[in-house]
């Protein structure tokens, strides 16, 4: 199996997703089995604020894959001059770790990350 870790494109998008494109611009990457994305990660900018995302759809992605891949999307997210800020998902148990190992900040119900 070839994983990799893609700049995520709208065609990687709806190969992972359907038709369910975002009425917004994101950036982000795609963690990919043999072509086929299994995990997206990545960046939207919302009302004044940089809002990182996730989706590890069936959970086929390695966890060092994830990582990889949600360190490149930090990586994108540095760049930005607004704040940079990410909400948990109650379906993650582990989702409160990953963003803290991340460097975010809990703040109610938003993460806050600070550089």
């Amino acid at each position: 199996m070839n994983v990799a870790i893609e700049p995520l494109s709208a065609d990687l998008w709806r190969a992972f997703a359907g038709d369910d494109v975002p009425p917004l611009t994101i950036r982000g990457y795609a963690v990919t089995h043999d072509g086929r994305p299994v995990a997206v990660g990545g960046y939207s900018h919302q009302q004044g604020h940089t809002v990182l995302f996730s989706d590890l759809g069936s959970h086929e992605a390695r966890p060092m894959s994830i990582w990889r891949c949600a360190k490149k999307v930090m990586a994108l997210a540095a760049a930005s001059p607004l704040p940079v800020v990410a909400f948990r998902s109650e379906d993650e148990p582990t989702a409160d770790a990953f963003l803290k190992r991340l460097g975010f900040v809990e703040d109610g119900e938003v993460y806050r990350w600070h550089i």
